[in-house]
């Protein structure tokens, strides 16, 4: 990768410039499942606006199964960790990215 970057920037990069990578764990990301959350109807789900065509539609859906906007993308998240929608989802493939 040094080398790469050498013939890219025209510099000698330092070896400790590489920074490595550790997958967390499934298990340390997701917070505990928490089977209280309730969903909306499937009718009630079906009836806010498609997000492909309306821009406020993640918006909508967000706040309907986990009381938030989608603005705040980690809010969201840690929002959505405990769902069972969510564990099921990511225990289905851990391999494949995301």
């Amino acid at each position: 990768m040094l080398d790469v970057t050498s013939q890219v920037f025209g510099v000698r990069f330092p070896d400790d410039a590489v920074i490595g990578e550790e997958r967390q764990p499934l298990e340390d990301f997701l917070a505990s499942l928490d089977l209280t959350l309730s969903l909306p109807a499937p009718d009630d789900l079906a009836a806010l606006p498609d997000p492909s065509r309306h821009e406020a539609g993640l918006h909508a859906i967000a706040r309907a199964t986990v009381g938030c906007d989608a603005t705040n993308q980690r809010e969201l998240g840690q929002r959505c960790s405990p769902t069972p929608l969510t564990h099921a989802l990511l225990k289905t493939d851990t391999q494949r990215a995301r």
